[in-house]
């Protein structure tokens, strides 16, 4: 059985309380989940661990996470929430906000990995292909850094082969549907908790991946024994 301790932190953006996984980098950009499947999102698509989370070459890799866990099963939301958008077309857009980023100057934070041609680089080319296209509502011809944005384009086709591997390392005895069913059953145990009532508010997920079992409670702190 896995434990984790969620606290309720405020949102350095948006002002909002919403929960974040201990041991999680806090950064600018806005970190807090607000519901379960953002927690379920960074604790089994993130591919590096929560304490990876933060960079941009780390949720690219994730994305290949997203696609072994939800997007190969067209499952990627249950609240209906995009659901008007094809898989692809949802991790696209991940890829164009990113994109936004390190057009405005932010860097990977590791060298990109130099990977070879992938079996599932259909998959990837295709979500890039519809990402290229998307930029160029995001982002004015004459505040595109062209070369930099090429650049990134690149990494993004070697960043998600390489969490690919990852991903399937990590849940190697186990099928991807299976762990579907996993993340779904966390989103869904967290789902009553993820409105807290104050900053620092905790509570604890625990759940065991052999066997789908899920807890979340309320969490005061280890109690000493008198």
């Amino acid at each position: 059985m896995k434990h984790f301790i969620l606290t309720a932190k405020e949102d350095r953006e948006l002002g909002s309380l919403g929960y974040m996984v201990e041991g999680t980098p806090v950064i600018q950009y806005p970190m807090v989940a607000t519901e379960g499947l953002l927690i379920s999102h960074d604790l089994l698509e993130h591919v590096n661990g929560v304490e990876s989370i933060g960079s941009l070459d780390d949720e690219l890799e994730a994305m290949a996470g997203v696609w072994f866990i939800r997007g190969q099963f067209g499952d990627m939301s249950r609240n209906g929430r995009g659901g008007m958008y094809s898989p692809e077309e949802n991790i696209s857009s991940d890829l164009v906000n990113m994109a936004c980023i390190y057009n405005s100057g932010v860097n990977f934070r590791k060298p990109v990995p130099k990977t070879k041609p992938h079996y599932m680089d259909e998959v990837w080319l295709e979500i890039i292909d519809i990402a290229k296209e998307g930029i160029k509502s995001e982002i004015d011809t004459d505040e595109r850094e062209q070369e930099r944005l090429d650049y990134y384009f690149k990494s993004c086709l070697h960043l998600m082969r390489n969490g690919w591997t990852k991903i399937n390392k990590r849940f190697r005895n186990y099928a991807a549907s299976y762990i579907n069913g996993l993340f779904w059953g966390i989103a869904e145990a967290l789902e009553p908790y993820m409105e807290p009532s104050y900053e620092g508010q905790q509570i604890r997920l625990s759940f065991e991946v052999s066997t789908c079992r899920v807890y979340v409670d309320e969490y005061y702190g280890e109690r000493e024994e008198y």
